[in-house]
């Protein structure tokens, strides 16, 4: 994560950081905090004084002066021990206590960002910001009204315009179906292209319908459109709750991860170049072509994020958690 932050009065400052503790002093402790969101406290009492403290899941706490702090590392001067240097992923969920002025903040390799707060807009910074048809602002997952949208009819959508792809990519999304009646084989949720059949291009994300009931399911092609894949095995407990759903497309490790909740749920073997699908949009709530306009979601979706790159397992781990703690 990228960012510059100014603070205004620095005598009234306390910011929580959410992240992951993953090696203090390059000594690995995933075995500690595998799967929990960790707590930092960063103090200004005074310029001079930049007070870090820790509290790590097996109880332990650390405190100490902050020296410096860059793409994740810490090093911290303690008072029983000599400098400190503490490794933390996925530090992208900041709260302040003060005042503050924030001018940018931007996740390593986002390329789109739909909060869905009342419009469609594109928070990454870029152009594609979505148009809205349709579908109406509704609660979010933390009851904040007009923070989500509804998706009820064939009529309800959002189109982004045209993103790029690349090789290697992540599509997140949070969804809130209410309803697997889609009157059609799927409801998609998230599309570039159209990806219902192997010949067909670009990729999808929906809910199965009649074939794979309360399942989400994958599909994606390759650059001819002569190979395509489906992955699934992310069955849903019930309706009427909500479920992050994360694709990972990894040219380098060449494959298809999908997760939900955090938890990794099936990899796919893939090593195809990529269609681009130039010229499609890509669309939130249902499919894109109006010949498979039936195939759309019933429910609530929110934070939709499109990146150029795949997200690790912690990471994806690390966004669920920190979104359960708003």
């Amino acid at each position: 994560m990228t960012g510059e932050i100014i603070f205004l009065d620095p005598n009234q400052v306390k910011i929580n950081f959410f992240g992951r503790v993953i090696s203090i002093n390059n000594q690995q402790i995933n075995h500690i905090l595998f799967g929990q969101k960790e707590k930092f406290d960063f103090s200004f009492p005074a310029k001079e004084q930049r007070i870090v403290m820790l509290n790590l899941r097996n109880g332990d706490r650390i405190t100490g002066r902050l020296l410096s702090f860059q793409s994740g590392m810490f090093l911290l001067q303690t008072r029983y021990s000599p400098n400190i240097e503490v490794s933390i992923s996925a530090l992208n969920s900041i709260n302040f206590f003060g005042q503050e002025q924030m001018l940018s903040m931007r996740a390593e390799g986002l390329v789109a960002y739909y909060p869905l707060d009342g419009n469609a807009n594109n928070a990454a910074g870029n152009k594609f910001n979505g148009r809205v048809s349709g579908a109406v602002p509704t609660e979010d997952r933390f009851g904040r009204p007009d923070s989500a949208y509804l998706f009820r009819t064939n009529s309800d959508y959002i189109s982004c315009g045209d993103i790029p792809v690349t090789d290697s990519m992540t599509l997140e999304a949070r969804i809130y179906p209410t309803s697997l009646d889609f009157d059609a084989a799927a409801g998609t949720f998230l599309e570039k292209g159209s990806c219902t059949l192997a010949s067909r291009s670009g990729y999808i994300l929906m809910m199965g319908g009649s074939s794979l009931p309360a399942s989400i399911v994958f599909g994606i092609s390759n650059d001819s459109g002569t190979q395509g894949t489906f992955i699934t095995n992310g069955a849903i407990e019930s309706l009427n709750r909500w479920y992050h759903v994360v694709v990972v497309v990894d040219a380098e490790h060449k494959n298809v991860r999908m997760y939900v909740n955090g938890e990794l749920r099936h990899t796919e073997a893939w090593d195809y170049p990529r269609n681009r699908v130039p010229g499609s949009s890509v669309f939130i709530g249902r499919e894109s072509e109006e010949s498979y306009s039936k195939r759309r979601f019933i429910g609530k979706i929110d934070d939709v994020r499109i990146y150029d790159r795949a997200l690790s397992d912690e990471e994806v781990l690390a966004y669920h958690y920190m979104d359960i703690q708003n």
